[in-house]
């Protein structure tokens, strides 16, 4: 299919946020509790506390502010697939490749065993691959709802406060 005339995608308003991104040489962004300022400083960003609980505060992570999807889908032959969005946040920091993309962080799926899909913080998503290894425990045996507490129960031990809540969701704060 041949287009008959391009056409730009810009919006008024995101042409305005791409001139200031470039004047002000630093990115729009949406970082909460993080040093230093992001209303003042182009980062880099290291987060104010390392703490992952489950209730109350300002969250970095959470049903309000992140909307990354994962799907899992079996088609009428039993073929699994599983995929992930992107959180769709604009002017990306340069060079930073989310875990979308990265097999086993956001997404994981195979037909002998079935398929796991994650979201939450992508660096910590891609650092324990927890996708990939709840497939795993599942070919070992692992209910999907044990294998899934078993890879979060694999953070925690590094992040002791990272926490499953009764909705199944994490929050980051």
């Amino acid at each position: 299919m041949m287009l008959e005339r391009e056409e730009t995608l810009s919006t008024n308003h995101s042409t305005k946020m791409y001139e200031d991104w470039k004047k002000n040489n630093c990115q729009p962004n949406f970082w909460q509790n993080v040093h230093p300022d992001p209303t003042k400083n182009c980062g880099p960003y290291i987060y104010a506390t390392n703490e992952i609980t489950k209730d109350g505060g300002n969250s970095v992570f959470g049903d309000k502010n992140h909307d990354t999807i994962g799907m899992i889908v079996v088609n009428s032959n039993g073929h699994v697939v599983a995929g992930t969005s992107t959180n769709g946040a604009t002017h990306k920091i340069p060079g930073r490749v989310g875990d979308g993309p990265i097999p086993g962080a956001g997404a994981y799926a195979d037909n002998d065993v079935g398929a796991a899909v994650a979201t939450g913080d992508g660096d910590i998503m891609m650092r324990f691959l927890p996708s990939f290894l709840s497939v795993e425990l599942m070919r070992n045996g692992a209910s999907p709802s044990k294998a899934a507490k078993m890879a979060i129960h694999r953070i925690a031990r590094k992040y002791p406060r990272f926490l499953w809540s009764s909705s199944g969701s994490f929050q980051k704060r």
